[in-house]
């Protein structure tokens, strides 16, 4: 345990500290919080995830350091700081426009995952959205070929509808008929964000949108018949 490099740092960052019988991550986010924020800037990716991690757990973060470890170079530090916006919310933050935009630029990312759980955050953070998430997200639905991020695509737009970003109706529709099925339903959910008397002309389908749900209540698949029948009773 004593070469594990998390380990020797910490170590070393409590030769200072009272330990006072708490925990080694209460002790210095009391004790030497300046010390977890170098650990942001680490070489260690373990390191810059502990000290996160434990900023974070105290209530110590801030919205630079966040916007820093989404920034970061390493997948792992990046996820983290991700799924840590979906289960933390930090409203207090979504405000900021650096925070959106490092959002919005990992739309972009190699790395599904990370794109997943970016469209999640966003999600989470989408009154605040702006025109590049809504260009970004169109984009992922349209063409990328893994379908779990065109399904949190889909479910981003429809919020996004909520907020005067409309023009991915006709996108939504094409989805809604033509996808795996898990798509299929997020798109058609999405749709119901929309008003059913919209009417659509597209390729695959002629009518508005309440005429599709109730093509699509005659579907095979039972989770996509009870989408459709709930929104053509709301609509």
């Amino acid at each position: 345990m004593d070469t594990d490099p998390l380990y020797k740092i910490i170590s070393e960052s409590l030769n200072d500290c009272k330990v006072c019988g708490q925990s080694v991550s209460q002790t210095l986010c009391i004790h030497n919080e300046t010390k977890l924020i170098e650990f942001l800037s680490s070489d260690t990716p373990k390191i810059k995830i502990f000290g996160f991690s434990t900023l974070v757990r105290f209530n110590k973060i801030s919205c630079n350091e966040l916007i820093q470890v989404l920034n970061d170079d390493n997948p792992k530090v990046v996820l983290r700081g991700l799924q840590t916006i979906v289960t933390n919310k930090f409203e207090d933050f979504f405000g900021d426009k650096g925070l959106i935009n490092s959002l919005n630029n990992l739309l972009e990312s190699a790395e599904d995952i990370i794109v997943i759980w970016a469209l999640n955050a966003l999600y989470e953070s989408v009154a605040f959205a702006n025109s590049d998430t809504f260009e970004r997200a169109l984009e992922l639905l349209k063409s990328h070929e893994n379908y779990l991020c065109r399904e949190n695509a889909a479910a981003l737009l429809g919020l996004m509808a909520n907020y005067g970003y409309n023009g991915s109706l006709l996108i939504l529709v094409e989805h809604c008929l033509n996808d795996k099925i898990q798509v299929r339903k997020r798109a058609l959910l999405a749709l119901g964000e929309f008003d059913s008397s919209t009417a659509v002309n597209t390729p695959g389908f002629s009518g508005t949108l309440k005429d599709l749900f109730i093509q699509i209540a005659r579907s095979k698949d039972l989770q996509l018949r009870q989408i459709a029948e709930d929104l053509i009773e709301v609509g």
